[in-house]
């Protein structure tokens, strides 16, 4: 299939997390071609996709979680059933030659409407959720109906067990809008200076939503070990808590209050900042020194090309979808979870050494290059054309 395509995209929230901004830098890439349909619930995220040249379509939002309960399983199942008759209207409307869901619940959205006569949709996983009998139930439906699974990093690939026979999975990373993170068009001692940060002191950035899996407490602990040794290190906490719905894996409000608790107990109030959610990551990975990403299971890592664009050096963990963007000691370090002590080492000898921290800045910068929207526009529309001709059938 040659020419424009029609692309209908699909998400279940109107948050805009990590998955969303990826969602975002797609369809500027992609508007001025091609004609992109958003297909989501009413909110920041269809307002953002608007302004980057997408016509929105509403539909129900599916927030409940992928875990099974009896109070609140029923209402998540009500709430695809409606978001896919929906979407069945909108691939109608738009003509639809692809549909291309965002997330698990979008696939599961996706999959229904599929089923209610919609194309059948490529369905994008962007986490590694636990194992449990709801997790393998979704990846089974989700491997019988999509026509193709894309999946944001090896990590991410190697977390999803399909049917024998479903749906091939596909390794396509993340873009990075690229433009939003020129080192030239952001003046680096004025934006130190916004944040307050003196200039001999040591920055520290972690960026990211407030939850446990992303290990702010390790970059905490990390910041204890080099005030003690004597560092002026000063460590700024970007984001916020984003989920508080029930069943949500984790108590993200009880674990933002033990942080606060932990910094008291430490008399690190002035070593801490928290700046919650910026509209600006650039200007904050440019004022640091150092951007560190010590999540436990990373799927891919935004934060760490973010970072690498703006000559920002970066620690990241070593497990997890971080590992494909890292050579340690090349274009960034890596350590384990949970290992404040290592970290604080690698934080002494990225920031302590002007010629390590010069080869890993020059290295991340090309590395970063990579993943710029249009490249990775171009290698969704090859797919998107494989699976919209006639002969990839419904």
């Amino acid at each position: 299939m040659s020419g424009a395509l029609s692309v209908v995209l699909v998400d279940h929230t109107s948050t805009v997390s990590g998955a969303e901004v990826s969602l975002l830098d797609l369809i500027k890439a992609l508007a001025g071609e091609h004609r992109v349909t958003l297909a989501a619930p009413e909110g920041p995220l269809a307002e953002a996709a608007r302004a980057r040249g997408a016509t929105v379509h509403t539909i129900a939002a599916v927030e409940g979680s992928l875990r099974l309960d009896p109070r609140h399983t029923p209402a998540s199942i009500i709430a695809i059933v409606r978001a896919a008759l929906d979407l069945r209207r909108i691939a109608r409307q738009t003509g639809a030659d692809v549909i291309h869901a965002n997330s698990f619940r979008a696939g599961l959205i996706a999959s229904l409407a599929w089923r209610l006569g919609a194309p059948r949709p490529l369905v994008h996983i962007r986490d590694c959720l636990p194992d449990s009998r709801s997790t393998r139930a979704t990846q089974a439906v989700l491997s019988r109906s999509a026509r193709r699974i894309l999946a944001n990093s090896e990590f991410t690939a190697g977390c999803f067990h399909g049917t024998r026979g479903g749906a091939a999975v596909q390794v396509v990373h993340n873009p990075v809008d690229l433009d939003r993170f020129d080192p030239d068009a952001i003046d680096r001692d004025k934006a130190r200076a916004e944040l307050g940060l003196s200039p001999g002191e040591t920055a520290l950035i972690v960026l990211g939503q407030i939850t446990p899996w992303k290990g702010q407490d390790t970059a905490i602990e990390a910041t204890r070990i080099l005030r003690d040794r004597g560092l002026d290190v000063r460590l700024l906490i970007a984001g916020t808590v984003k989920f508080r719905r029930p069943l949500t894996r984790y108590d993200n409000d009880a674990y933002l209050r033990e942080l606060h608790q932990t910094i008291r107990d430490n008399h690190l109030d002035d070593a801490v900042t928290f700046t919650g959610q910026t509209d600006d990551p650039g200007l904050l990975f440019r004022a640091a020194d150092c951007a560190l990403v010590p999540s436990w299971a990373e799927p891919w890592g935004r934060v760490v090309v973010e970072a690498m664009a703006v000559r920002t050096p970066v620690i990241a963990t070593n497990v997890g979808g971080t590992t494909e963007l890292i050579q340690h000691g090349e274009n960034g370090l890596l350590a384990p979870p949970r290992e404040p002590e290592l970290w604080a080492n690698a934080i002494q000898e990225v920031t302590g050494q002007p010629e390590l921290r010069g080869r890993i800045v020059e290295a991340a910068t090309h590395t970063a290059r990579r993943f710029h929207p249009a490249n990775h526009a171009r290698d969704l529309v090859h797919i998107y054309r494989a699976v919209a001709t006639p002969a990839a059938g419904s």
